[in-house]
C-alpha cells in the first residue's frame, strides 16, 4: 500500500464504518505478513530493537546467527557485551545509516559478525532501531587461510634458499673429513691421533646433526604433493594403532575406540598416516605408565570429525602458546616439528586442528576433515574396523 493512500486513510479513519475497518486491518495484516516472509528469505539478520534494546522482531537469519528464540527478549541475552554498541546506536542521528565491521559473540557459536543500521522515530515521539547483520565468519576464515598460505609460502621458498646454501658447504666440510679419516691412518698411533680422530668423529655427528635438522625443517613446511584418492580413515587409524601395538602394549597403555560408520574421503593415504603416527605418539610419550587414550568419531553432512584424546599429563597455558612454533618442544629428545608436519599436512588436506588440554586432566585434538566430493557416497560406505 502506497504511502499517500495511508495518509488519506488516516486523515479519513474517523469517517470509516466497521466493515470498512475490518477490510483495513486485513490487508495491513496481511501485508505485514508478506514483508516478514521477505525477510525470512534475507541471508542478513534483521532486528527491530525498541529503545530499551527489546527485540521487537527478528528474522530467521537472525534467529540462526544470535540463537534469538523469542521475540521481545533484551538483546543483551544474545550479545552480551553493548556497551560500545549502544554508544555508537545512541549517538547516531536520527534516519542515518552506520556500520560496524566486526563484532565478535562467542554463543551459541564463536562468529565474527559485521552490523549496519539506523535510529528511526516515530509519530509518537519514541525512538526504535533497525539493526542487520550478517555472519562474516566464513569470509574472515578464508581471508585467514590465505594469508596463512602465503605466510608458509614465503617461509618454504627462504628455507629451500638457506637449506640450498647450509647443504653445500656441509657436504664439502664432511668429504673433508673423510679424507682426513683416511690420512690419519698413516699417522703412528699415539695419544695425538686418538685425540684427532675422536675431534673428527665429534664433527661428524654433528654435521649429521645438522642435516637432520635441515631435513626435518623442509619435511615439516614444504609442500608435499598428494595423492588424493577414497580413503579408509578408520583403517588408516587401524594400521598406525598397529604399528605401535608393542610399544603400548609395553607401556599398558589401553586404547579405546569409538568409530561410526565412516565414508571414504579423498586424501593421501601415506601422508594421514604420518600425521595420525605423530599424534598418537604425542599422546603416549604425555601418558603415565597404564595411561588411556580415546579415539572417537563425530560424522555429519560436510564433515568428517576425528578426536584424540588422553588422561595424560596436559599442557600448560604457557606452553600452549608456544606448541606449535618450531624447535620448540618439552620432550628431551625432541625436534619440536612433529606439530608442524601435522599441521602442514593436514592444512594440504583441507582439514583443520584444534587442541585443548589443561594440565593434569590430559589432552584432546580434534581432526576435521571437509567432505569435499558428493559422488562419494556419504553414510554406511565403509565400516570402522
Amino acid at each position: 500500500m502506497k504511502e499517500n493512500k495511508f495518509k488519506k486513510l488516516f486523515e479519513k479513519l474517523n469517517a470509516l464504518d466497521a466493515r470498512e475497518l475490518h477490510l483495513l486491518i486485513r490487508r495491513l495484516y496481511h501485508e505485514q505478513e508478506v514483508c516478514h516472509r521477505v525477510f525470512d528469505l534475507l541471508n542478513d539478520g534483521v532486528l527491530i530493537l525498541t529503545n530499551s534494546w527489546t527485540i521487537e522482531y527478528s528474522n530467521n537469519a537472525a534467529k540462526e546467527i544470535l540463537g534469538v528464540t523469542d521475540q521481545r527478549q533484551a538483546l543483551e541475552q544474545y550479545v552480551p557485551d553493548l556497551s560500545f554498541l549502544k554508544q555508537i546506536m545512541a549517538k547516531c542521528k536520527k534516519d542515518i545509516p552506520f556500520a560496524i565491521k566486526e563484532l565478535e559473540i562467542k554463543y551459541p557459536h564463536k562468529k565474527i559478525l559485521s552490523m549496519s543500521g539506523m535510529r528511526l522515530a516515530t509519530e509518537h515521539g519514541g525512538d526504535f532501531f533497525i539493526l542487520v547483520i550478517r555472519d562474516a565468519t566464513a569470509t574472515n576464515d578464508i581471508i585467514e587461510q590465505r594469508v596463512e598460505n602465503e605466510r608458509f609460502s614465503t617461509i618454504n621458498l627462504l628455507a629451500s634458499g638457506v637449506a640450498h646454501e647450509l647443504g653445500n658447504p656441509l657436504n664439502a666440510i664432511w668429504l673433508r673429513l673423510q679424507l682426513m679419516g683416511k690420512q690419519i691412518n698413516h699417522i703412528t698411533p699415539s695419544d695425538k691421533r686418538e685425540q684427532l680422530q675422536k675431534s673428527i668423529d665429534i664433527c661428524g655427528e654433528e654435521i649429521n646433526r645438522l642435516d637432520g635438522i635441515i631435513k626435518n625443517f623442509l619435511q615439516a613446511i614444504r609442500p608435499q604433493k598428494l595423492f588424493l584418492r577414497p580413503t579408509n580413515i578408520a583403517a588408516i587409524v587401524d594400521h598406525v594403532l598397529q604399528v605401535l601395538s608393542p610399544e603400548l602394549v609395553n607401556n599398558g597403555i589401553a586404547v579405546h575406540k569409538n568409530f561410526s560408520a565412516l565414508p571414504p574421503i579423498l586424501a593421501d593415504e601415506q601422508q594421514l598416516k604420518q600425521a595420525f603416527f605423530n599424534i598418537i605418539k604425542n599422546s603416549m610419550e604425555a601418558l603415565p605408565s597404564h595411561g588411556n587414550i580415546f579415539i572417537s568419531s563425530k560424522l555429519n553432512a560436510t564433515q568428517l570429525i576425528l578426536e584424540f584424546a588422553d588422561n595424560g599429563s596436559g599442557i600448560s597455558e604457557e606452553n600452549m602458546l608456544k606448541i606449535a612454533s618450531p624447535y620448540f618442544s618439552t620432550k628431551k629428545q625432541g625436534n619440536g616439528l612433529g606439530l608442524m608436519i601435522v599441521e602442514r599436512i593436514l592444512r594440504e588436506h583441507g582439514a583443520i586442528l584444534t587442541i585443548q588440554s589443561q594440565p593434569g586432566l590430559g589432552t584432546k585434538i580434534a581432526v576435521v576433515f571437509p567432505i569435499k566430493d558428493p559422488s562419494l557416497p556419504l553414510f554406511g560406505s565403509v565400516e570402522a574396523k
